[in-house]
């Protein structure tokens, strides 16, 4: 049975390659990805920009021309497993002074998969492709096996709010094979009927192009599934999830009117599916690693202060200048063009102090050492638990102290 459902999907996008559009324009827009700005502060990686990146289902190349832009020098390898696909991408324009980018035709559930592209990648991207695959969960593994350490893989992934579940429900209502695309007129007019029902003009599925329709309406199977259970499935792959981007704006009333500390102690990955208990996303934009993310010591306030902070890249920030006591309350508006999220902060000016020397070198107890007034370590973890689900820093684990 996955052998034969691996196959049609492939007849479809041998059918319809995707996505359709081409072109340096098109390439410029990083196309559906996550920022980077966003990618990079929850990855913390060590380099600024990585070695080596995995473009896994790449489709025609859209994706691989937006991170040859971005990365000139990175070593670019791009995989899909229809033929169709991959020439289109071979033929795609791309500058003469920049890197070529390998494409190679395979099959991300293959046993040959890594030795194919030989590991070893700092990045992995994987967007809008394991939802259509039979076996995710081998997939997945192949991906964990082609991955640094300390690398990182992006991936997009079906939600349990995605169109499709109750779009294919509504046309194998109306008599539509879902399983196999129908174009034509008398598709058109039921899609009509849909988008006047739900009334949801974001999806607009009448006016989409075929291949659009044909890859994330149509075929064998789509995994529209919760965030739980993506979760779940990486686990089993050995992943680890770093962050959910698109939680982030569900929990700014949250984070805005101190509820945060009902959350505590709650990781970001625990908070992330809680939100999607109760706004369950159409589409998952995932960062996961093969490490284990360092929890902070939440329920333990008096180890947290070895900790160390730092400040994150996803907010615009200009800490106003130190003036009045250290208990002196002072407003301060973060905004985040990368989540589309705003931060208010009203917050005394020892806690702006500490936010101020976040550099990542010096403990919570070594900046306290310099604010001449008593921080109780409860008070500071329950601030810090807020800045830190807020995507504001991340924390540092403590420095072993070397014996003599």
């Amino acid at each position: 049975m996955p052998m034969n459902v691996s196959g049609r999907v492939r007849e479809i996008y041998e059918e319809r390659p995707y996505p359709a559009s081409m072109g340096v324009s098109s390439a410029r827009r990083w196309w559906l990805l996550a920022p980077m700005e966003w990618i990079q502060s929850v990855w913390q990686p060590q380099q600024r920009s990585p070695r080596r990146i995995l473009v896994a289902g790449c489709g025609t190349g859209l994706e691989a021309l937006a991170l040859r832009r971005r990365f000139p020098d990175a070593e670019i390898v791009a995989v899909d497993f229809s033929p169709r696909s991959i020439a289109a991408a071979r033929r795609s324009k791309r500058s003469r002074s920049s890197r070529p980018i390998r494409f190679v035709l395979a099959d991300l559930a293959s046993r040959q998969f890594p030795s194919l592209v030989e590991g070893g990648f700092d990045l992995i991207t994987c967007h809008g492709v394991l939802s259509y695959v039979s076996q995710p969960e081998r997939a997945l593994r192949n991906l964990a096996r082609c991955l640094e350490q300390d690398g990182a893989l992006y991936l997009g992934v079906n939600g349990a709010g995605h169109f499709s579940l109750g779009a294919r429900q509504f046309l194998s209502g109306v008599g539509f094979d879902t399983a196999r695309f129908h174009g034509g007129r008398e598709l058109r007019r039921i899609l009509r009927l849909h988008d006047a029902i739900i009334e949801e003009p974001a999806n607009d599925l009448a006016r989409r192009k075929p291949g659009y329709l044909a890859s994330d309406l149509f075929g064998p199977l789509i995994h529209n599934l919760p965030l739980k259970d993506w979760i779940g499935i990486c686990r089993q792959a050995g992943l680890h999830l770093l962050g959910c981007y698109g939680k982030l704006r569900p929990l700014r009333p949250v984070l805005n009117s101190n509820l945060h500390l009902l959350l505590m102690p709650r990781s970001r990955a625990e908070v992330c599916e809680l939100v999607d208990m109760l706004v369950p996303a159409g589409f998952h934009r995932l960062l996961l690693s093969r490490r284990r993310p360092a929890e902070p010591p939440w329920d333990d306030p008096e180890t947290l202060l070895d900790w160390r902070p730092v400040i994150t890249e996803i907010y615009q920030h200009r800490w106003p200048r130190r003036r009045g006591s250290w208990r002196a309350l002072r407003s301060v508006k973060l905004k985040s063009p990368s989540t589309n999220t705003l931060m208010e902060l009203c917050a005394p000016e020892w806690v702006l102090e500490v936010l101020r020397q976040s550099d990542g070198k010096r403990s919570f107890r070594e900046i306290l050492d310099g604010i001449s007034t008593p921080v109780p370590s409860v008070s500071l973890s329950q601030r810090v638990y807020q800045f830190y689900q807020a995507m504001l820093i991340n924390l540092l684990p403590a420095i072993p102290v070397r014996e003599p």
